[in-house]
């Protein structure tokens, strides 16, 4: 098996005490770090490393690398790391990035511009009704809809989404096996099918209360913008737009009832320069160069071929390439802007159908 850079990386990322500020100190010597598990090369001095957190590090061994790989094999969880060139380039312009992602589902929703939606926990079904209406929308506008799976405003985002292309992202705030709150466990395999599973946290990682700004900040670091649709004045979603703010990314809030305490808060960001929106046209207005859905757009040949495939049946992925005798990756490619033209829909079990 071959051992890459990446993986050391991956590896040393789930040591103990060893967090993102470590992670920087060490990503320098990440060569060396490798070498010296087979070869008599030094390991490298890192004054930034307390003696304790050195000794984790040079004690790591290959074997313990290749299992860490394999156990993420095991689990179908896929791995996206800060030196890799298809890490998101958004993330890269953040303050703190992180050194590891990983992954679940389909990674090429990456590639789409993205919308963040967040708000409270305990909306009012007003509340839930925008959220789902307008997460539907952006889906169909060419947006992937971001949000942290939580109950609540989070959860009719990704519902919204689901409604449309399941062009929707969920960032957790635990492993990325670990489902919170419970009873979203539906939801994540819903999102499983067809959008998205992200986090910075390994595998069994627990979830915890203090994880949940650091969730914050990638998702709207993923995005380019953020939309409040209700939050007390109180509430984690100042936190994101908080990150949004940092990042310089378009904060957007949706008005609400003054005497709905779920309102004020997005009543007050409207009041300090959000922008309020009451349509998804006030959102795309914000972003005219994301218009990238062309419904009068000219089929492609390749795009033509794989509809003649679909006509009146369903098929695997592995099936339009036997049939069509392209590339997996030119498959995908096709496939998806097939599905933002409305033109194919995903099922579940990763089937594709033509829309009729």
């Amino acid at each position: 098996m071959t051992i890459g850079l990446r993986d050391w990386l991956i590896s040393i990322s789930q040591l103990e005490s060893i967090g993102r500020k470590s992670l920087a100190a060490i990503l320098p010597h990440i060569e060396d770090i490798a070498s010296h598990s087979t070869s008599s090369h030094l390991f490298p001095q890192i004054p930034e490393l307390t003696s304790k957190r050195l000794k984790k590090v040079k004690q790591l061994t290959t074997e313990e690398v290749i299992e860490t790989k394999n156990k993420l094999r095991e689990l179908r969880v896929q791995t996206l790391t800060i030196i890799d060139p298809s890490y998101p380039a958004l993330l890269r312009e953040i303050a703190d990035p992180p050194f590891v992602l990983y992954a679940r589902g389909n990674l090429q929703l990456l590639d789409l511009p993205a919308m963040a939606v967040v708000g409270t926990r305990l909306p009012t079904p007003y509340g839930k009704q925008v959220a789902f209406r307008f997460s539907e929308e952006l889906d169909r506008a060419g947006f992937s809809v971001l949000s942290g799976l939580a109950k609540g405003i989070d959860a009719e985002a990704h519902r919204g989404s689901l409604a449309a292309n399941g062009h929707t992202i969920a960032v957790l705030g635990s492993g990325i096996n670990v489902i919170y709150p419970p009873q979203n466990e539906e939801l994540y395999k819903r999102i499983l099918e067809r959008g998205l599973i992200l986090s910075e946290y390994p595998p069994g990682y627990p979830s915890h209360p203090l994880h949940f700004p650091a969730r914050n900040r990638l998702i709207s670091g993923l995005s380019q913008g953020v939309l409040v649709v209700e939050a007390a004045i109180k509430s984690g979603s100042v936190i994101t737009v908080r990150c949004a703010l940092d990042q310089g990314k378009e904060v957007l809030a949706v008005p609400g009832a003054i005497v709905s305490a779920q309102s004020q808060g997005t009543n007050r960001l409207i009041q300090e320069g959000a922008k309020l929106v009451t349509s998804i046209s006030d959102i795309l207005d914000e972003f005219p160069q994301y218009r990238i859905v062309e419904m009068s757009k000219e089929l492609t040949d390749n795009q033509l071929h794989i509809l003649d495939i679909l006509e009146n049946t369903k098929k695997t992925i592995n099936e339009l390439v036997e049939r069509s005798h392209l590339s997996v990756q030119q498959i995908l490619s096709e496939l998806l802007s097939l599905q933002l033209q409305g033109k194919v829909e995903q099922l579940p079990g990763s089937c594709f159908v033509k829309k009729t």
